[in-house]
């Protein structure tokens, strides 16, 4: 289905761009995000290849409760945006999710940054988007979650 259900959530995280992106890229803080409700938690990441511009990049996560999915850089300009597709989900998630599409922008200086994180997820099909439309709320409770504590 090519209409995505839209997540928008926006806050001020301390540091620069450059350094919020430099957490992102290191796979030892991926285990941060705590998920909420039927959304699990990151257990584990593996960074499995490398653009040498961070474009390509690509990272497969392993949730707490089994299921995994993986992660890719499709767009990145240094200081503003950083886009990655999710894809290759697991059971049950890949019953009703074809890929989500999360994006990073950002705006401000060295010592805070206002950042805006909106995901669009794609439904596989008219069922997938009523699952999908059932655990946004808590998606989106998660995604609060992770960003207060970075």
């Amino acid at each position: 289905m090519k209409n995505p259900i839209h997540l928008s959530i926006s806050t001020a995280l301390p540091g620069s761009a450059e350094e919020i992106c430099d957490q992102i890229f290191d796979v030892s803080n991926w285990r941060g995000f705590q998920g909420y409700g039927p959304i699990p938690g990151i257990k584990d990441v593996v960074k499995v290849s490398h653009g040498g511009d961070k474009l390509g990049t690509r990272f497969e996560v392993t949730n707490k409760d089994g299921s995994a999915h993986a992660e890719t850089v499709v767009e990145y300009t240094p200081g503003k945006l950083l886009r990655l597709r999710m894809d290759s989900f697991s059971p049950p998630l890949n019953r009703l999710a074809d890929h989500f599409i999360e994006s990073w922008s950002f705006d401000g200086g060295r010592k805070n940054t206002q950042v805006v994180r909106s995901f669009e997820l794609y439904p596989k099909n008219p069922v997938g988007r009523i699952g999908l439309s059932l655990i946004s709320y808590f998606f989106k409770k998660s995604i609060q979650r992770h960003l207060t504590s970075m």
